[in-house]
């Protein structure tokens, strides 16, 4: 077995790997709660603070089995699905490597959100609740299905493809991108605007594929708009990363959207299912940062981010079916090849 198998064998391994040692951990301290009450005759409040594991989440006398079953589900075809990449087949691989990569940002996701879901399903039924905190346990579950992500990306660093001339395209989109992220409309009922910026993302995506697109939009640009935008660095992962990262879902469609052979209705549709899947991806980026950064219940962070995330992914969907026949055309000129 020749150097680059071991590396790709280990590869594959590494997400099972940190993939069984992070549902380990969740069986020690996954969330913890405090309630703060005064004992009869006492001058001063006491509190006391339980810890919760899965075995206690998935109990009937405390809940929310539903976010932990996601949970658990997405860290385990996290892990699972590089697996099948050992199989020499190409164009089946990709869809495992990227759904690997998607299922451990859910987990991620909703493990930052398992807190505030929490707070406002369970936590506020208990007498003199006070707060809750997410556990070591979780901690090292996010720890770990974060460098699944990054060990899938090794895994498919080859696929990436950039080039001299890729970066001078993704150069001008990305520019573009900047561009219209400046002109805006204000939504002044819910906050947030609504622009134009995942258009050209989307055509990257279109352009060059998944791998690529997602550290184009995610990496690339989401870390120049998150230092001009000024809400801080630590809205980076979510707000940017996961939030224009998704823009690489319809890198996914990209065979289909690239066949002329295919009518150009039947492509059309498929056009709208890579840009709603995309948006959704955002949306629940968005959600988690307001949620875990800005202390939005889970309620107020849906009703923050869900209008001016999903009319703006409903601009850039409108003017990427306007331009489509003429990427399609782009392509046959200046064609890609995606590895």
């Amino acid at each position: 077995m020749s150097k680059d198998q071991i590396k790709r064998t280990v590869l594959c391994f590494l997400p099972l790997v940190f993939a069984i040692v992070g549902i380990l951990f969740m069986f020690g301290n996954t969330l913890s709660y405090t309630i703060k009450y005064v004992p009869d005759g006492a001058q001063e409040a006491i509190k006391e603070t339980f810890s919760l594991n899965l075995v206690s989440l998935f109990s009937t006398s405390v809940g929310l089995p539903w976010v932990y079953a996601l949970i658990l589900i997405s860290i385990s075809l996290g892990g699972i699905l590089p697996l099948f990449c050992l199989l020499k087949k190409d164009k089946i691989n990709d869809y495992f490597v990227y759904g690997s990569i998607i299922t451990s940002l859910i987990a991620i996701c909703f493990l930052f959100m398992s807190k505030e879901i929490y707070c406002s399903t369970v936590a506020y039924s208990i007498e003199n609740f006070k707060s809750a905190e997410l556990g070591w346990g979780s901690a090292v579950a996010i720890l770990c299905s974060t460098i699944s992500v990054f060990s899938v990306l090794a895994l498919i660093n080859e696929k990436i493809g950039l080039n001299t001339k890729s970066i001078a395209e993704d150069a001008l989109l990305i520019a573009a991108a900047f561009v219209l992220n400046f002109i805006k409309v204000p939504l002044a009922a819910t906050g947030g605007s609504v622009n134009l910026q995942l258009l050209p993302l989307f055509i990257i995506a279109l352009r060059r594929g998944p791998a690529h697109a997602f550290v184009a939009s995610g990496l690339i640009y989401g870390l120049l708009t998150c230092l001009t935008d000024g809400y801080g660095f630590a809205t980076y992962p979510f707000d940017y990363i996961i939030g224009f990262g998704s823009a690489g879902i319809v890198g996914l469609f990209n065979v289909i959207l690239n066949n002329e052979e295919k009518p150009l209705w039947y492509r059309y549709i498929f056009v709208v299912i890579a840009a709603i899947a995309s948006t959704c991806v955002r949306f629940i980026g968005g959600m988690v940062s307001s949620m875990v950064i800005y202390q939005y219940g889970f309620i107020a962070a849906a009703e923050y981010n869900a209008p001016y995330i999903f009319l703006s992914g409903l601009a850039a969907l409108a003017g990427f079916l306007v331009l489509y026949p003429t990427i399609v055309k782009l392509n046959k000129v200046f064609p890609v090849k995606n590895k």
